[in-house]
């Protein structure tokens, strides 16, 4: 539900969401494999401080050491 709200027309919804998101993604408490193509549409987004977050938590991501981001180009490929 909670990456449902990456698609709301209110870009404070979206922003906040993903700001949610990438908080408890980068300190591991939620795991993004699955929804991870919700915030990769997010690179996307009409608003530059979303699009600016949701590079930041790719980022971020490709700096760790199992390198998630390569495990989950296929979840993001596939959508």
């Amino acid at each position: 539900r909670m990456y449902a709200c990456l698609r709301d027309s209110s870009t404070k919804v979206r922003r906040h969401t993903l700001m949610v998101l990438t908080h408890l993604i980068l300190n591991d408490m939620v795991k993004v494999k699955g929804q991870v193509c919700e915030i990769a549409l997010c690179l996307r987004d009409s608003d530059q401080r979303i699009r600016d977050t949701a590079r930041l938590l790719f980022n971020e991501l490709s700096k760790r050491s199992n390198n998630p981001v390569y495990n989950l180009l296929p979840d993001i490929i596939s959508q």
